[in-house]
């Protein structure tokens, strides 16, 4: 829907308005998440803010589309400068929509996205909550209190939550989705339910690197070498440059992770990725 009307927008002869904007820039959003869609979104949006300078939901559509842009940057590992006045920016914008009442979701998606890439797990996680109540059918903040759980050490609620995730979704998973539960047991060392659910999202995402390293990891703790080191073959065909470094990258291992997440990669993932012979 917003899609078409982005188009008929663009079709429009005369000067846009601020709902034009929004509705070519809300329209990406199912789009992709790269880098370059993300600048295109943020484009728009500012567009909109320029015409409603005052409005707090101009101001909540650039705080999220400048938070998920430097999102996109960290994950392809670009300049960091960048990622963080992005990130101060869409914080700054978000809590000011907030002091102005807005009541839009991403209110509370900005600064649990902040917080993720901070290394603030209780912010991620009391704002995730915040937006999973505010937008309760909404799949998206439900992932994010699930791995907010998972970084805070409950591996339980984590599962729990990813499960509801996937039993309210009506399209099939999203290789995000399968990949966290994935994740989340092969945490819990339930090394065969990992692999299930790493399969189904290999399906999804044929050349993630991530999925493939859970799947040897997971293989070869569950006892199939074999199945491992096909694994780690497919991994260097799909990513021939991921190594041990993207992984910790990409799953948001930092100086200050809380103590059982770093407990986790010492006694659980390092030794299965050594073991399984996945790239240093």
């Amino acid at each position: 829907m917003y899609i078409a009307a982005a188009r008929n927008i663009e079709a429009k002869a005369g000067k846009l308005t601020a709902t034009d904007y929004y509705v070519r820039g809300f329209a990406l959003e199912f789009v992709n998440a790269s880098v370059e869609t993300k600048r295109q979104e943020l484009g728009l949006y500012r567009q909109m803010l320029a015409l409603e300078p005052n409005s707090p939901k101009a101001m909540i559509c650039v705080a999220g589309a400048l938070t998920d842009l430097a999102a996109a940057s960290y994950k392809v590992g670009l300049d960091q400068n960048s990622i963080d006045r992005d990130f101060e920016e869409g914080r700054e914008l978000a809590l000011k929509a907030r002091a102005l009442g807005a009541k839009h979701p991403w209110i509370y998606e900005v600064p649990a996205e902040y917080a993720k890439f901070h290394d603030d797990q209780p912010g991620w996680l009391e704002n995730s909550n915040a937006w999973q109540q505010a937008s309760p059918n909404d799949l998206v903040p439900l992932i994010y209190v699930a791995n907010a759980s998972l970084y805070g050490g409950d591996l339980q609620n984590a599962l729990a939550l990813v499960q509801q995730a996937i039993a309210m979704d009506r399209s099939p998973p999203e290789w995000g989705e399968l990949l966290l539960l994935g994740k989340t047991y092969f945490l819990l060392k339930d090394d065969a339910e990992a692999i299930a659910a790493l399969q189904r999202a290999r399906v999804v995402s044929p050349s993630s690197g991530t999925v493939y390293a859970y799947l040897a990891m997971a293989n070869f703790s569950k006892g199939d070498e074999a199945a491992a080191r096909t694994a780690v073959a497919e991994l260097r065909n799909q990513q021939p440059q991921f190594t041990l470094k993207t992984f910790a990258h990409l799953e948001m291992l930092m100086p200050t992770s809380t103590p059982v997440y770093k407990s986790w990669w010492d006694t659980r993932v390092l030794p299965a990725w050594r073991h399984a012979g996945l790239p240093e």
